[in-house]
């Protein structure tokens, strides 16, 4: 089997916690948020090349002990595959439709969030396609439309509903879903 794809979304971001990314808006001004694609590959250089400034310091031992210890070597392994690679990318989805609707949770005050998304694929391999959070949402529901090509069970079109709600809070009355189109407010029913 074939290793799959690095991409930033799925295998390079969850790298970095918020502790990482803070010390590093700091001691950057600002320049160098880890939980943004842009700017990590700014500070990663492509091969032959060495790895960047990023890709330097972790295959050092960071972060310090102090902070809670460097990367284990499969993370730096990951995080170099993805440099050497050329920066993989997870692309977004188009949707045609998109809904949102809510069902009773066990959860007092809460509800269970079900999203289904409809939409076209570009011709050719098979394709996954998912819904999952907005990793720097500014409103707790905030949720972005991915597709990969290879593996999953979609040709040319999708239809896709999330397999498992999101917990919501019963007055919750939108969400918003951003697909290759931009961000869409999605009313609650």
């Amino acid at each position: 089997m074939a290793d799959r794809r690095v991409v930033y979304e799925l295998h390079v971001r969850p790298l970095f916690r918020e502790l990482d990314r803070m010390h590093m808006l700091l001691v950057t001004n600002g320049d160098l948020d880890l939980w943004n694609y842009d700017s990590v590959r700014k500070y990663s250089t492509p091969p032959p090349a060495p790895r960047g400034r990023i890709g330097d310091n972790v295959s050092s031992g960071m972060p310090t002990e102090d902070t809670g210890g460097p990367w284990p070597r499969e993370w730096v392994d990951v995080f170099n595959r993805w440099v050497d690679t050329q920066y993989g990318r997870l692309e977004l989805a188009t949707a045609e439709t998109i809904t949102a609707r809510k069902f009773p949770s066990s959860d007092p005050g809460k509800v269970n969030l079900i999203i289904r998304v409809t939409g076209n694929l570009p011709s050719g391999p098979t394709y996954r396609v998912w819904v999952d959070f907005e990793f720097n949402r500014k409103a707790p529901f905030e949720f972005v439309v991915y597709q990969e090509a290879g593996g999953g069970s979609f040709i040319d079109n999708f239809d896709y509903s999330s397999d498992l709600p999101f917990s919501a809070p019963n007055t919750i009355q939108t969400i918003v879903v951003r697909d290759a189109n931009g961000s869409h407010d999605v009313t609650v029913t």
